[in-house]
């Protein structure tokens, strides 16, 4: 009977064993297979412009390069560098410019107008504007932010005008953009013109243009949140089945268990704070994982005190 109940043990072991690595080894190929996709999209999607706008009307124009470098959704701000080169007979001989151009964005931090004068030379620009959008729904949050560029060539009619007067006409210089995102963490695309503008306003016209992106985060921190929240999830129920079996199920009050709960109960904020930018607490998330691991593992932590207190010694 003894050899019969061990052998059936070994074979369940083996059973166990072999059912665990064909997990694995499912899961490290899944996982494999999922990363050389990842690794494929980016590949294709690097060079890949969000929007781009090309002139063919005019060689006369200003070529901008925009791309979105940070993406802040806890100050709700993404910051926009715009490199700038002049052609055509907006050049004189010597590279600089040979006549005045002004470029005005949609800054909400600091300069919103940029002016090159004539004889200088045209360079970047960099500049914050304005996410719109709510954190709580963290890692599902979602943002929407505008990009709007005006270029014009102001001119004077009186050839020694004062440094301040306003100029006489501000003609249109055609533009030709191409946009693109460097922003880590966030997947970048169009949105409809009318989520922001009236109907009818057009995305591109001469020396304006202006388009509607949204941002969402990528897969890989979508994926790294929910696995945060399964183990905190997990770590929390092993505790609470832990000191059921000690509450309920008569098992030894150990003094080690005190010290791995409350080990446990200090371990769960920085596994909340390794998501990829995490906000604050207070979202979705910490309602749906952290605060209830939180609270199962300081709840099982009191019952095993008391029990400690209110059991007989033996």
């Amino acid at each position: 009977m003894t050899t019969t109940t061990q052998n059936t043990g070994n074979a369940a072991r083996w059973l166990v064993l072999a059912l665990f690595a064909l997990t694995m080894l499912l899961g490290g190929w899944s996982y494999q297979r999922w990363l050389n996709g990842l690794l494929a999209q980016k590949a294709a999607t690097k060079d890949t412009a969000v929007f781009t706008y090309e002139n063919e009307d005019s060689d006369d124009l200003v070529r901008m390069v925009a791309t979105i470098s940070n993406i802040d959704p806890l100050k709700g701000d993404m910051t926009v560098r715009l490199e700038t080169s002049a052609e055509g007979k907006l050049v004189a001989e010597d590279g600089s410019l040979a006549q005045e151009v002004r470029i005005l964005v949609n800054s909400v931090n600091g300069k919103a107008e940029y002016a090159f004068k004539k004889g200088e030379s045209i360079g970047p620009i960099e500049y914050t504007t304005s996410l719109d959008g709510g954190t709580f729904q963290y890692p599902n949050d979602r943002y929407k932010a505008y990009l709007e560029v005006f270029v014009t060539n102001p001119t004077w009619r009186d050839p020694h005008h004062s440094k301040d007067a306003a100029p006489d006409e501000s003609l249109a210089v055609p533009i030709d953009v191409e946009g693109y995102t460097t922003a880590g963490g966030f997947t970048v695309s169009k949105a409809a013109l009318t989520e922001v503008f009236d109907k009818g306003v057009a995305e591109f016209d001469e020396g304006e243009f202006r388009t509607v992106l949204q941002m969402e985060r990528t897969a890989p921190v979508k994926l790294f949140a929910r696995f945060i929240l399964t183990l905190q999830w997990l770590l929390a129920i092993s505790g609470l089945s832990v000191v059921l079996r000690v509450v309920i199920g008569g098992r030894k009050c150990e003094l080690a268990l005190f010290t791995w709960l409350t080990a446990m109960l200090f371990a769960l904020p920085p596994m909340r704070n390794a998501m990829v930018g995490v906000p604050s607490i207070g979202i979705y998330v910490d309602f749906l994982g952290f605060l209830c691991a939180e609270g199962l593992v300081a709840c099982s932590l009191a019952a095993l005190v008391l029990t400690w207190h209110l059991r007989k010694a033996t």
